[in-house]
């Protein structure tokens, strides 16, 4: 909550019954001497209020179980649910509560040195993923009239030292491509026909220390992008929520769009109009810059009247989505994403793959010490479901080897459960040390996971950045993460 409040979320409010005790100061870093015996969750939202007077905070001292299993109208005011150290069956009823409210739902465990959080929501949609490496479209394989005929405009030999070294490297690698179709027929494939295409280049230098050549021939392989559409996008657009009806959400609407588009344009996909620095003069670039975003705009404009015919023909207003919102979303298009999460039901049960992914993953090496994770958290839900207490803690019937046992005979009932026969050696140190802890949150482990959870809040908030689409298990005696499932 720290990090969400500190980024400026709109407000919160902490569910939480219990006082705050000595224990809670050695794991909440939000709690001082001064917060014994007050409640809970009055103190750490007086605390976190602190952090940002622009986030309105707030909180109910009550139990969270009790609220979800009778007051599921609680939730219905949230956009985002936060749920941590619940178990699974408390969570399957919360899930359908949160996906019957259209809610994120993100769930946090942590036992010890070992913790996991999962997302859980109907769909997702990512506008703006933020790739990490900027993939410029040039379209140089299929240069429109404008491009065309601007490339032309430049007469290299005729050209000047100076002057030649402020060409615009798309200019010489259109030129190049074109002397080099004289002499041959059908489009550029293969490293072959890419070195033909550098010795055309390099035969027009008249230095070696030419910036802009230098450009070209960095760009050659990477410039002739083949104007087939991203499998991501393939399944996107044969998607069944492209069935239209009068209550479904704008993005799809815009997809239809792409789609018409798509037909209409011979599968080439809507320019996004960037293009990348480079050596040249100002007036070029300028002039590059304007073809470009003409076309992308002319691009967004077709589209956009796809949309708003899709619109009509679902009984929808057609200035519904906005000339703005189609440019944004053609901008970013060939990188959009559609999540959409199993439901803890499913996972309880093991069904839609769910124990088989996990079968396979307790058979590799990499992945075997996190599934044997999983598997021991899903332990300790049941062992605290029957002993009414965490394997470990201390009570009247405490005996740390029976409780070694128990959770053994548990974790390997559910190995049978998915199929699994073999012994898988890690989940023994695994069990030894799920009980030794005797089910304490760490504050550091807890804070990790936290933080992790406050970024993926912040991504689906915003639909920028991919959010993790599978449960993320936290190995902190080896400070490693890997998402599972």
């Amino acid at each position: 909550m720290k990090n969400l409040v500190l980024g400026g979320i709109g407000s919160f409010t902490l569910v939480d019954k219990g006082n705050v005790d000595p224990r809670d100061l050695g794991k909440n870093f939000m709690l001082t001497p001064t917060d014994l015996g007050e409640g809970k969750a009055k103190a750490i939202a007086a605390h976190l209020n602190e952090l940002n007077p622009s986030v309105a905070g707030s909180f109910v001292d009550e139990d969270p179980n009790d609220i979800i299993a009778n007051n599921s109208e609680f939730f219905s005011g949230f956009s985002v649910v936060i749920a941590t150290q619940l178990p699974l069956q408390t969570v399957v009823v919360l899930d359908g509560i949160c996906r019957n409210e259209e809610i994120v739902l993100m769930v946090f465990r942590s036992h010890g040195l070992i913790a996991t959080m999962r997302v859980s929501f109907g769909e997702h949609v990512v506008i703006d993923p933020k790739p990490e490496v900027a993939a410029y479209d040039l379209r140089l394989s299929q240069p429109w009239p404008e491009l065309r005929d601007f490339a032309q405009q430049f007469e290299l030999k005729s050209m000047d030292d100076i002057s030649l070294r402020h060409v615009p490297f798309i200019v010489l690698l259109l030129q190049a491509a074109h002397d080099w179709e004289l002499n041959r027929s059908g489009d550029l494939e293969g490293s072959k026909d890419y070195n033909e295409i550098k010795n055309v280049l390099n035969g027009m230098r008249r230095t070696h220390d030419e910036e802009n050549f230098q450009e070209a021939l960095r760009s050659v392989r990477h410039a002739w992008k083949p104007t087939s559409v991203p499998r991501h996008i393939l399944d996107i657009l044969d998607d069944d929520a492209l069935d239209l009806t009068q209550s479904s959400p704008d993005f799809w609407f815009q997809i239809a769009g792409l789609g018409a588009f798509l037909r209409q344009n011979g599968g080439a996909m809507p320019l996004d109009g960037h293009i990348p620095d480079m050596t040249c003069t100002t007036d070029a670039y300028i002039t590059l810059q304007r073809i470009y975003r003409d076309k992308a705009e002319s691009d967004a404009k077709l589209v956009g009247n796809f949309v708003r015919a899709f619109l009509k023909r679902a009984g929808r207003s057609e200035d519904g989505i906005s000339n703005d919102e189609v440019r944004s979303f053609c901008k970013n298009v060939s990188q959009v994403r559609v999540l959409r999460w199993r439901t803890f039901s499913a996972e309880a049960t093991w069904e839609e793959g769910c124990g088989a992914a996990l079968s396979r993953h307790l058979a590799t090496n990499e992945t075997q010490p996190y599934a044997a994770i999983y598997i021991i958290l899903r332990a300790v839900d049941i062992f605290s479901e029957r002993q009414n207490r965490q394997p470990g803690e201390h009570s009247d019937n405490y005996d740390i080897r029976q409780d070694v046992i128990r959770i053994k005979a548990i974790a390997y009932g559910l190995l049978s459960e998915i199929g699994v026969s073999v012994r898988v050696s890690v989940l023994d140190d695994l069990i030894e040390e799920a009980v030794r802890c005797g089910g304490s949150e760490l504050h550091a482990v807890a804070s990790v996971m936290g933080g992790i959870g406050a970024q993926e809040v912040i991504k689906i908030v915003t639909q920028q950045y991919v959010p993790c689409a599978r449960t993320l298990v936290y190995d902190a005696t080896k400070s490693t993460v890997i998402a599972l499932l």
